[in-house]
């Protein structure tokens, strides 16, 4: 960041918070958006854009931005938790901009100036699928991905798709995994392995444990057409 020109950079672990005030209120409500949709990537927006927001009030900016491409729904997410917060604060919006559009057409364009200047980034052109991730889940989008005719069988699935996080059925154990959660008020509070007697009730560490046996398990999996 700093090498890019910037003055000030912020890395924050912001996974209590997302887990605590955003996922678990979300799972008391049970809401999923279409019936399928566990809002994995919809929820975090919120909980960025809130310390975004607080951020620029630290280091008295007046300007905010996002990397949404100016199609989705994420630049609404995150543009509507700038104004409800700080309408004050002006977002710069790239792929909004007519010069910035004119300059990158597409993610081909994107991978080219990142390696010309050796930026890091895990697209390649052969695989130019996006991924999203945080402590909820993992989305991939975009290229092969969202052609109606793709197969996506677990070899022709390109890259890491939905092995990230998750274990294909065929690849899981052949035994069951034996838990017990308990909730209070629509929010889990603990959870007992009765196979093997763990026991966890930080609320972060209870979530953590939770994904990770799911995906050793294959639970979580789903292909969705998003609809907009």
């Amino acid at each position: 960041a700093k090498l890019s020109g910037a003055y000030a950079f912020y890395c924050e672990d912001l996974r209590r918070e997302f887990v605590d005030e955003f996922v678990y209120p979300m799972i008391a409500a049970n809401a999923i958006y279409e019936g399928r949709y566990l809002l994995g990537t919809s929820i975090a927006r919120p909980c960025i854009g809130k310390r975004q927001v607080e951020i620029c009030h630290k280091e008295g900016a007046k300007y905010i931005s996002h990397g949404s491409t100016g199609k989705g729904n994420d630049q609404v997410r995150f543009e509507l938790c700038y104004l409800g917060m700080d309408p004050n604060l002006k977002c710069v919006t790239l792929w909004r901009d007519p010069e910035y559009c004119e300059r990158f057409q597409g993610r081909t364009d994107l991978m080219d100036y990142a390696s010309k200047f050796n930026i890091p980034v895990s697209q390649t052109k052969k695989h130019s699928y996006s991924e999203d991730e945080n402590s909820l889940h993992i989305s991939f989008e975009s290229g092969e991905l969202e052609d109606p005719a793709f197969p996506g069988s677990k070899q022709e699935y390109p890259g890491k798709v939905l092995k990230k996080k998750t274990k294909d059925i065929m690849d899981t154990p052949d035994t069951p995994a034996n838990l017990t959660v308990s909730f209070k008020e629509g929010i889990p509070v603990k959870v007992k392995n009765d196979d093997d007697g763990t026991e966890i009730s930080d609320s972060l560490d209870l979530f953590v444990y939770l994904n990770e046996i799911g995906g050793e398990h294959g639970v979580g999996r789903i292909d969705i057409v998003e609809n907009r």
